[in-house]
């Protein structure tokens, strides 16, 4: 038993190992993912750091830089694009200084899409019936504003991130049909006319649509009854 506890120990230690390790080189990420940056395994004493990020000039352009003074920085990625990280490092009693660079392409990872198509019988003979379809989306920052239509009425959805499934958020809408017993089934055509993450990061692919439809009730006819002879 103890064999197996230490086994387990040191599996779990070298996959710490493993996903700590440091990287050099062109970077590729998605949105909203941190990472940490630094030059060299350790800092050099009497050497300041300045860190710097272009395009853009913080938060408003697609990053969170932290720490931009220090050694070792962090990085929030929030919108795709292509930038280029830059590390000076200068003697303090000299003022003589070098530069490294990388660049760093954050893609966009943002899905959104509609449910499969929603059928329901229809919940009277006439009047309407309400039907609910749902909109799920990923990636980027939590919430998300969701613009969604039947082509007359739209309806704007904010998105939470989803607590048991992290990097996910789910959410219902709902639409009327006409309800027109023994007539023809009603269908809708939902389709998104806008989403946007929490930064305005828009996936590239808005086509989904779904199909919401009602089966309508036979128009059973009214009960009629006779005495018997």
């Amino acid at each position: 038993m103890k064999k197996v506890a230490l086994l387990a120990f040191l599996i779990a230690a070298f996959a710490g190992q493993v996903s700590a390790q440091w990287t050099t080189g062109a970077q590729t990420v998605n949105v909203n993912t941190s990472y940490s940056y630094r030059s060299g395994a350790s800092a050099t004493s009497g050497n300041t750091y300045t860190w710097t990020v272009t395009p853009g000039t913080g938060a408003a352009d697609g990053y969170t830089l932290t720490n931009a003074d220090q050694y070792n920085a962090q990085i929030l990625w929030k919108k795709p694009g292509t930038y280029t990280i830059r590390i000076t490092e200068q003697v303090t009693l000299t003022t003589c200084s070098n530069y490294k660079e990388i660049v760093v392409t954050v893609d966009n990872n943002l899905n959104i899409a509609f449910a499969g198509a929603v059928t329901t019988c229809a919940d009277a003979e006439t009047g309407n019936t309400s039907v609910s379809g749902d909109v799920n989306v990923s990636g980027g920052t939590f919430p998300w504003t969701v613009v969604v239509t039947d082509g007359t009425t739209p309806q704007t959805l904010t998105i939470p991130e989803s607590a048991s499934a992290p990097g996910t958020g789910t959410l219902s809408y709902s639409y009327d049909l006409a309800n027109n017993a023994g007539g023809a089934d009603a269908t809708k055509t939902i389709s998104i006319t806008s989403a946007v993450d929490a930064n305005g990061v828009a996936p590239t692919d808005v086509t989904s649509t779904q199909v919401l439809t009602i089966t309508q009730i036979p128009a059973t006819s009214n009960i009629e009854y006779q005495a018997i002879p």
